[in-house]
């Protein structure tokens, strides 16, 4: 009698990635989860780029720079050729979780090109840290995830037990904030 054994083999690849906002979204995103734009480059979804490129869109979005350190399961993912967009979405339709693509560079934000990811199931995507620079955020519960501050910055949290204020003025190096 033969025996055949099937080993299956699954592969879970994670990416480090930054989502680049508004400081006034921060509580919002705190307690709701990034939530999926209506529209963009790849078509519905949130969206994540390399640091250096969240720092910048964080700062075209608002005063200041409010970025989301994120771990990322790509699951199945669909690469766009250079140049490439997808307006509708319809990688989702081909049974892609994640979608990459190099977006041209970007008027006021960046002068060359970039990668850029779009995942439409916020399971997929684990909040690591925030990091903040030069601006102000106001929490109405206290973080879950530390918050990397460097800069002039203003960090209210409103809490039941506690009104916590905390002003930052950070040269050289960064704070970390947590909250137990």
């Amino acid at each position: 009698m033969n025996i055949t054994i099937y080993i299956l083999f699954i592969f879970l690849l994670l990416v480090r990635l930054f989502h680049g906002t508004n400081p006034a979204n921060a509580d919002s995103i705190h307690f709701n989860g990034l939530q999926p734009s209506v529209g963009g480059r790849l078509g519905p979804g949130i969206y994540f780029c390399e640091k250096a490129i969240a720092d910048k869109v964080a700062r075209h979005r608002g005063p200041g720079s409010y970025v989301i350190e994120v771990e990322i399961d790509v699951g199945n993912m669909k690469i766009l050729p250079k140049g490439e967009a997808d307006r509708n979405g319809n990688w989702k339709k081909e049974k892609y979780d994640t979608c990459q693509a190099v977006h041209p560079s970007w008027q006021g934000v960046t002068d060359h090109s970039f990668k850029e990811w779009c995942v439409t199931n916020f399971n997929r995507v684990k909040i690591i840290r925030y990091h903040q620079e030069n601006a102000m955020t106001q929490f109405l519960t206290p973080p879950r995830t530390p918050i990397m501050a460097r800069g002039k910055n203003t960090i209210h949290i409103q809490h039941s037990m506690a009104n916590v204020v905390v002003n930052t003025n950070i040269e050289h190096g960064q704070m970390a904030l947590v909250v137990n």
